[in-house]
């Protein structure tokens, strides 16, 4: 089975190719879960769980997360610091901006006919907005629920 085969890897494609083109440059896109090899700064969608609303209905409420990791500040240079911390908090506000604009449903359908993948996007809930720092990197993540069927209705 392929791993695309499942609700949650399929939508992070979808959010991924959406994240692509609205921010072509400045930021590496990747799906599931990383390690910290990858190219920063980045943004991850993944989408750890999913679960059917009615049994039978092919109706999933699923979590998903979209993070954004940036290099961390220089506690020598605070020049330094204050344009990466403004750089990353850019990125931070691109990728709200493309994924809480009105019409994503449409956006996200689109990506996922662009795709060839069977899934429809109904509704996008509870968003909220948190920042961390790991591994004196910069991090914020967008956590929503992504009301979808999976299948194309």
């Amino acid at each position: 089975m392929s791993d695309y085969n499942n609700l949650e890897a399929k939508l992070e494609a979808i959010f991924r190719n959406v994240l692509v083109a609205a921010i072509p440059a400045g930021l590496n896109h990747f799906t599931g879960l990383t390690d910290q090899l990858l190219q920063l700064p980045k943004s991850v969608c993944f989408c750890p769980t999913s679960a059917e609303v009615v049994i039978g209905s092919s109706v999933h409420r699923a979590q998903m997360q979209i993070q954004v990791e940036s290099l961390g500040l220089d506690e020598n240079n605070a020049a330094d610091s204050g344009a990466v911390l403004s750089a990353h908090q850019t990125r931070v506000a691109q990728v709200r901006d493309a994924i809480m604009r009105d019409d994503i449903i449409a956006v996200l359908n689109q990506a996922a006919i662009d795709l060839a993948i069977e899934v429809t996007v109904i509704d996008l809930l509870n968003p909220s907005l948190v920042e961390d720092t790991e591994s004196f990197n910069l991090r914020n993540a967008l956590n929503l629920e992504v009301i979808a069927a999976n299948a194309r209705i």
